[in-house]
């Protein structure tokens, strides 16, 4: 079993930049706001390996809304979660 924390900080590296989701889609444009603090995350990713071909993960998010989100959206801090089974052979 593992236990992996992290703790991660978002910036934009330009005032003329936006937000973009996994496919380079525009998801908050950038044109409102001069603010580059995007917001903070911390988070926590059990692992426990049940035998030699499956492994059961859950993954706890919380992300904190910084600057740039709470003057270009309503800024709210955001709860993630998920858990999942992966079968290797």
């Amino acid at each position: 079993m593992s236990l992996d924390l992290n703790w991660d900080w978002f910036w934009r590296q330009s005032t003329h930049d936006g937000i973009y989701g996994p496919a380079v889609n525009l998801i908050q444009s950038g044109t409102t706001s001069d603010a580059r603090y995007v917001g903070n995350q911390a988070e926590a990713l059990l692992e426990w390996r049940l035998g030699r071909h499956f492994t059961f993960a859950m993954d706890y998010a919380h992300f904190f809304a910084g600057d740039f989100l709470e003057e270009t959206t309503p800024g709210k801090d955001v709860d993630y979660f998920s858990a999942w089974v992966t079968f290797r052979f």
